[in-house]
């Protein structure tokens, strides 16, 4: 009864809260905003007995995104009065169908807090239930020479689930999966821990140290970290909590993916343990991850964008902020908003 009680208690915990609505951008931050442009006037002219308020779709560019300017005034040059109202009054119609409207569209997507699970994803099994044990690292290997057999994790190390047990095994080194995959599009980054486990990953000599680091250091394998796969919000609330929880410690915590949405929990844990304005980011990647206006977000393509999650480089990081490795061609606007941020963006070859 005590466990049952105990686990109760658990799910009906509070949950962790992302900032809804997410804060306003500010004006000059936003990538992407379509520029108002002058038609020219042979265009200007056929237009006229067009809607003004279809008229001013064209005037502000909002209609790039389903018909490139020049082919759209090609169009309007070449088609009869006819003609040219249906296409104008298309285009118009389909843009009222993608902008969100007041009224029609839901603003948010609710929970249904009515079920007695709303937070059992991420409850932890109560240690009343477990069978009693001494904490500290627990090897899973069945045989003596090496950790080939048994049961496969990071690294062919010994497992931890508290952190108990990380502290009494003065760990060195946690490494603990995160198997989201919704920030990218369900492109099977769910499988990253998994695979990494089963080939071995990261045990065995470094071929450039020459060193084992199973033999010079104290890892675990810290297990997965629950997601909530319909709900990128709700996934790295907890990620941050428990990345955090490894950190408090004293032991390094190293997250493997899951998709590239893990770096703003992940980082803010670190600034959580050891103070905002004291952790740097050295980032490699091929993209400079400051998407803009997209439907989502939190996503991996928009984790540094500055009005996602309150501005968070510039809140959480050292005035050094974020150095940013890429192997990809600069984008010239990309550029501008990584100096906006204070970063340094540093192109490796490709």
């Amino acid at each position: 009864m005590a466990a049952a009680a105990a686990a109760s208690a658990v799910v009906a915990g509070n949950s962790f809260d992302t900032p809804n609505p997410p804060p306003p951008l500010p004006q000059e931050d936003i990538m992407g905003e379509p520029k108002p442009i002058d038609l020219p006037a042979d265009v200007a002219a056929k237009l006229t007995g067009i809607a003004p308020e279809k008229v001013a779709l064209i005037k502000e560019r909002r209609t790039g995104r389903y018909v490139e300017k020049d082919a759209l005034f090609d169009s309007i040059r070449t088609m009869p009065a006819g003609e040219l109202t249906a296409y104008i009054d298309s285009i118009a119609a389909l843009h009222a169908q993608v902008e969100y409207k007041e009224g029609r569209d839901v603003k948010t997507i609710p929970l249904d807090t009515r079920s007695a699970w709303v937070n059992a994803w991420k409850a932890k099994r109560p240690l009343v239930m477990d069978p009693k044990r001494d904490a500290g690292p627990m090897d899973l290997g069945r045989y003596i020479g090496g950790r080939r057999g048994g049961f496969a994790t990071f690294a062919g190390a010994p497992v931890a689930m508290t952190p108990e047990d990380l502290k009494a095994g003065k760990v060195d080194v946690a490494i603990v999966g995160a198997p989201l995959d919704m920030g990218s599009g369900w492109r099977n980054a769910i499988d990253g821990p998994r695979a990494l486990r089963m080939t071995g990953g990261a045990g065995g000599n470094d071929m450039y140290a020459m060193i084992n680091p199973s033999s010079a250091l104290e890892i675990v394998d810290y297990g997965d970290i629950a997601i909530d796969q319909n709900s990128t919000e709700r996934s790295v609330a907890h990620v941050r909590e428990m990345v955090r929880e490894i950190a408090q410690t004293g032991a390094i915590p190293i997250v493997i993916g899951g998709d590239h949405s893990l770096e703003y929990p992940n980082v803010a844990a670190a600034a959580d343990v050891h103070g905002k304005g004291n952790v740097s980011v050295v980032h490699f990647d091929s993209h400079y991850d400051v998407g803009r206006n997209g439907v989502h977000w939190i996503t991996h393509g928009s984790l540094l964008e500055p009005g996602v999650v309150g501005a968070w480089p510039g809140q959480l990081l050292r005035p050094e902020k974020e150095i940013l490795t890429l192997v990809k061609i600069l984008m010239a606007d990309c550029a501008a908003a990584i100096r906006h941020l204070g970063n340094s963006a540093i192109r490796a070859p490709a």
